[in-house]
């Protein structure tokens, strides 16, 4: 699969779409008990690490629109998760990872949700022709920067506390989508539900 490079500015303009959204920040578990005990964390077909890094100023309060787990907060873009009945078959979301400083998290599409949900969240020149679903992979681990951020060759202007990393969900079809968040020093996933281009209400409650 050839890397996918997605312009700085394109993700930074796309948040201010973010506004209507309003999702609760991580309380709690909400991997149900019963597969606890199974749990196994997948090997990242794609990792980002802080040299890959993209920065830019966030809206303020974006923290509380944003899908939370943990140390990572998952920030819609230009085509948010709604409203409903305006969601193509085949949508492609920009979704901006927020991880905190020295964090390493692991993002993976449950195998139900595979034929449904696939992540783009490589770093490069990209492929000549449109990018399409198959083109995502089920899992990516990104590796934040220190809050130095010594390690981080690009330009000043380092915030420190976060690091930003630029991707894409695509979507078949408006539902409520899954999404486990494995954290470094945790044997078990976060899971949290997406609600794209459906009512927040139509997915399960947030620490089920």
């Amino acid at each position: 699969m050839s890397p996918i490079q997605i312009p700085v500015a394109l993700v930074v303009s796309g948040l201010l779409a973010v506004a209507s959204l309003s999702l609760a920040a991580d309380r709690g578990e909400s991997t149900p008990r019963g597969d606890r005990d199974a749990a196994t964390e997948p090997e990242p077909e794609t990792v980002r690490r802080c040299k890959t890094a993209i920065f830019g100023d966030l809206i303020p309060g974006w923290r509380k629109r944003a899908v939370v787990a943990g140390p990572v907060a998952l920030v819609p873009g230009e085509r948010n998760f709604g409203p409903p009945g305006l969601f193509g078959p085949d949508a492609v979301i920009k979704v901006l990872a927020v991880v905190d400083a020295r964090a390493r998290v692991t993002l993976a599409v449950p195998e139900a949700e595979r034929q449904r949900l696939s992540l783009l969240y490589d770093f490069g020149p990209g492929p000549s022709r449109d990018i399409r679903f198959s083109d995502g992979t089920s899992s990516v681990r990104f590796r934040a920067c220190s809050r130095s951020g010594a390690e981080y060759p690009g330009p000043g202007g380092y915030p420190g506390r976060e690091t930003q990393f630029n991707g894409l969900f695509f979507v078949r079809g408006a539902h409520c989508a899954a999404i486990e968040v494995w954290t470094e020093g945790r044997t078990n996933p976060r899971r949290r539900w997406l609600p794209f281009g459906v009512s927040e209400r139509r997915c399960p409650p947030r620490r089920a």
